[in-house]
C-alpha cells in the first residue's frame, strides 16, 4: 500500500513523540520511584521471613497512598493485631488495613521529599498534585459509566 508524504510524516512524527515521552519519563522522579540499581539489595524494616512462593495480600493505601494520606500504619506486631486480643481496637486504627510492608510512610516521605528538593521553589506543587491524586482516586469510580453488558460502538 502506498502512503504519501503527509501520512509518512505524521507516523514519523508520532514515533519522535512517543520516544520523547519515554525519554522524559524514564528520566523523571518517578523514574527513581520504580527503578533502581540491579546490585543493591533493597532495605527491609520488616521481618519478611515468610514462605516465598505465599503471595502478600493487602488492599489500598498499604504500598502508596490512593484514597488516602497517609498510608497504613496498623502493622501486624501491634497488640490490637494479636489473634488474642481481646480488647477494643484503638480509635487510630479503626477501619485501617494492616501494614504488610514495613515502613512505606518514609518511603513516601523520601519519595516526596526527592520531589521537594528538586524542584524547589516551585515543590509546592509536589504536594498539591498529590494531593489532588488522592483525591480524583475517589471521585474517578464513582463518576465512570462503564457498561460491560453492551458492545463498544467505537470499536
Amino acid at each position: 500500500m502506498w502512503t504519501n508524504s503527509s501520512e509518512q510524516n505524521q507516523t514519523m512524527s508520532k514515533r519522535k513523540v512517543s520516544f520523547l515521552l519515554f525519554v522524559a519519563l524514564a528520566c523523571s522522579p518517578a523514574a527513581a520511584f520504580w527503578g533502581g540499581s540491579k546490585d543493591e539489595e533493597p532495605e527491609s524494616t520488616y521481618n519478611t521471613q515468610k514462605e516465598p512462593d505465599v503471595p502478600v495480600e493487602y488492599g489500598v493505601d498499604v504500598s502508596f497512598p490512593i484514597q488516602h494520606n497517609p498510608v497504613s500504619t496498623n502493622y501486624p506486631w501491634l497488640s490490637h493485631n494479636a489473634d488474642t486480643f481481646d480488647g477494643e481496637i484503638p480509635e487510630e486504627y479503626e477501619d485501617m488495613v494492616i501494614q504488610q510492608l514495613g515502613d512505606r510512610q518514609e518511603f513516601y516521605n523520601e519519595y516526596i521529599g526527592g520531589c521537594l528538593k528538586k524542584y524547589g521553589k516551585k515543590g509546592s506543587r509536589c504536594t498539591q498534585s498529590e494531593d489532588d491524586r488522592v483525591e480524583m482516586s475517589l471521585r474517578q469510580p464513582q463518576s465512570m459509566q462503564v457498561r460491560y453488558n453492551r458492545p463498544c460502538s467505537a470499536c
